[in-house]
């Protein structure tokens, strides 16, 4: 006999996709069954944008146009693939080619990182979302059975976790590089909270004492809106790489933006979370197979990353030894915060 879920299973689901929204759980709880609590959970969270909603037989464009739309959509796949994918499922009838299309989405999605998740709607309409690949464990097991992810067989999933290096990179998205020491910062939106008390919940002090180089190694600074740390002597990916953390400070609805550069000037990388999510991320490592030309690209970046990226590329491609794409993942994290390493900075002592 399937198992039937209601509200409570509604409500921590969610809390899980749109954390802090109290305004939904109280408005599922408020449903006088379970069915009615199940419309209000997926109303809501496509009104956030967090899942999409389609009929089986909808266009295969339509499909992908409104996967598109979603927060978590992983922006790499815009770029690299769409006239293939268009070629490859033309010739598919309708419910065919969306089941077809869903599972190669799928599939693709989990080699950068990215799980696509279906909600049971308990009806012929399709109720989809992207979230991490290590968060869509923890989502699936709020309801068994009731949420999976497409493409989640032995197969692909081995093929993705061999793509990736360490857990801790995994979230990232990005390979985990040799450990080469560099800097690598941390800005957090103030969001009108005390800049002070974040650094105290990071175990950190303000000294007030201008930074050193060479004497101290993790640093400060309170811009208008944002808390900088800065740690001069970060090991692989520094906060970029600690998902963790910057889960954990993103989940009161603020923003969390981190940035590495090795201290050879090679690897770079930005990344940025909200809610709780990994929202974009960038990488430039030229160790990989693409050398100089690699640079990777994920999630929402609708903002101006592309005329970042395109100015990048004019330039490395007249002079490809500059290390103009090392500065966009650099200039990403810089256009979100205004920070830059010319930022003013005072000594940090841990508590």
């Amino acid at each position: 006999m399937e198992k039937r879920y209601g509200r409570r299973e509604y409500v921590e689901i969610t809390r899980f996709m749109s954390p802090g929204r109290d305004d939904h759980v109280r408005a599922i709880e408020r449903c006088e069954n379970d069915d009615v609590a199940r419309e209000q959970m997926l109303t809501r969270l496509e009104a956030d944008r967090k899942i999409v909603q389609f009929d089986s037989k909808a266009p295969l464009e339509s499909v992908l146009r409104r996967l598109r739309s979603l927060f978590m959509y992983p922006t790499e796949m815009n770029l690299r693939w769409t006239k293939a994918l268009s070629a490859r499922f033309e010739t598919y009838g309708s419910i065919d080619g969306v089941e077809a299309l869903l599972e190669y989405v799928g599939e693709r999605s989990l080699t950068v990182g990215t799980a696509l998740v279906s909600i049971d709607t308990q009806n012929d309409w399709y109720a989809l979302a992207f979230v991490s690949e290590r968060s869509s464990h923890a989502l699936a097991a709020i309801a068994p059975g009731y949420i999976g992810t497409l493409r989640s067989g032995s197969e692909s999933s081995e093929r993705s976790s061999v793509a990736r290096g360490p857990l801790v990179a995994r979230e990232s998205g990005f390979a985990n590089p040799e450990s080469t020491p560099g800097v690598s910062w941390m800005a957090v939106y103030l969001l009108g909270a005390d800049p002070h008390a974040i650094l105290c919940d990071l175990g950190l002090t303000d000294t007030g004492i201008n930074y050193a180089p060479g004497i101290s190694t993790l640093a400060c600074a309170i811009l208008p809106e944002w808390v900088v740390v800065v740690d001069h002597r970060a090991e692989s990916l520094g906060y970029v790489g600690n998902a963790e953390l910057l889960q954990r400070l993103s989940c009161r609805g603020t923003y969390v933006v981190a940035c590495f550069r090795s201290a050879d000037q090679r690897r770079s990388s930005a990344v940025q979370y909200f809610g709780g999510n990994r929202y974009w991320a960038t990488h430039h490592d030229p160790d990989r197979s693409e050398g100089g030309n690699h640079l990777d690209y994920w999630g929402n970046l609708y903002w101006d990353f592309a005329k970042i990226r395109a100015a990048g590329w004019k330039k490395h491609k007249k002079s490809p030894d500059q290390g103009h794409l090392y500065r966009v993942p650099l200039a990403a994290a810089h256009e979100w915060t205004g920070f830059v390493d010319t930022t003013p900075l005072t000594e940090a002592r841990r508590n």
